[in-house]
């Protein structure tokens, strides 16, 4: 997957996430993954956990006291310009290998604009090797936790909605946004684990910015397709960084803008 980054934003919040992310990326560098990895708190924390490992990916720290997952994974999109493919990986999910090598050879010949790794999410008290199905419990239907997206399709889509900031329905924005957008989305069948850790203020309903998120994804989803594409046009994070994009855009004709 030479032509494949992993997108991963790491907030260090307990010893859980800690060993999540150890385990994450000697997984992920066992099959020589590119992988960017933003650390967002108000001290720097990761290079005194992965020590060597630092050295294999592409780290950078940004402080602050607000985990904004959205500009975090934005930020990264526009490190990772030379890779055709992006991924938006939590550091807390494992998926097999060959799910994550069908997904990437879907988006990169372009059946799909974005391809989630996965059908199937499965809860399990920590990585193991090989990947077990630890628990009955099933999630089918997810709108998260991985997702492979061709980088220019994602360009054009608006990349993450910057207006969502910490955790909760980020997903499903981004989700219907693509749909209402017109962009073909597909699965990989199998299964998805999810390393147990506990949750706080950034990863829980409690997360001030919950409500307003939500808002936000309501908004969204209930936009006609005219209506988002004018709407995206004026998000600053796109007007900051790119020209309109007028050619090869799948939601729009060649005499429109992307956004």
């Amino acid at each position: 997957m030479n032509n494949v980054a992993f997108l991963i934003p790491i907030l260090i919040e307990c010893p859980e996430r800690e060993r999540n992310l150890i385990d994450q990326l000697n997984y992920l560098l066992s099959f020589n993954a590119n992988i960017f990895l933003f650390e967002c708190d108000i001290e720097q924390k990761v290079p005194n956990i992965i020590n060597n490992l630092i050295d294999k990916v592409n780290y950078k720290f940004i402080e602050s006291s607000i985990f904004h997952r959205t500009w975090l994974l934005n930020q990264m999109a526009l490190a990772a310009e030379k890779f055709s493919v992006i991924v938006l990986h939590d550091v807390d999910v494992f998926i097999p290998i060959q799910q994550l090598v069908d997904a990437s050879w879907e988006t990169l010949d372009r059946t799909f604009d974005f391809c989630f790794p996965y059908t199937i999410w499965r809860w399990v008290t920590q990585f193991t090797k090989p990947l077990l199905e630890e628990t009955a419990e099933t999630l089918v239907g997810s709108t998260g936790g991985s997702i492979f997206c061709r980088r220019l399709s994602f360009i054009e889509a608006g990349m993450e909605n910057e207006n969502c900031i910490s955790w909760g329905m980020e997903d499903i924005e981004r989700f219907n946004r693509w749909t209402i957008l017109g962009y073909k989305i597909g699965r990989i069948d199998g299964c998805l684990y999810h390393a147990d850790h506990p949750r706080n203020k950034n990863s829980g309903i409690e997360n001030p910015y919950y409500e307003q998120n939500k808002l936000e994804s309501d908004k969204v989803s209930n936009m006609s397709h005219i209506a988002l594409k004018q709407y995206i046009k004026t998000w600053p994070w796109l007007l900051a960084n790119f020209l309109p994009i007028r050619n090869n855009c799948r939601c729009c004709s060649n005499n429109d803008l992307a956004h």
